[in-house]
């Protein structure tokens, strides 16, 4: 109520006692006089979003854990071949 938007995110079990991740707003609304008007409120379900960034996080764990472990020479490039990462060995 103080004019200022507020966002965040919070955790819950579902009724099938699913883990569910959601981002929430609250945005004031002010009319002509700058007074406050509303409260807009939205809700975004972003389970999928964080479980998808978990995933990729243990990927990347793996991938460097493997890149830095094998004793032969390793290199990594971008589209244009220019050199992103290389290990030791390489």
């Amino acid at each position: 109520s103080k004019g200022e938007v507020v966002q965040g995110e919070f955790k819950c079990l579902d009724k099938e006692n699913r883990k569910r991740q959601f981002a929430y707003n609250f945005t004031p609304v002010l009319d002509a006089t700058k007074k406050l008007s509303v409260i807009s409120f939205s809700l975004l379900d972003i389970t999928a979003t964080k479980e998808t960034e978990i995933q990729l996080k243990e990927t990347e764990k793996l991938l460097v854990s493997i890149f830095n472990a094998v004793d032969i020479g390793v290199c990594i490039t971008d589209q244009f071949g220019r050199f992103v990462n290389v290990d030791q060995a390489y």
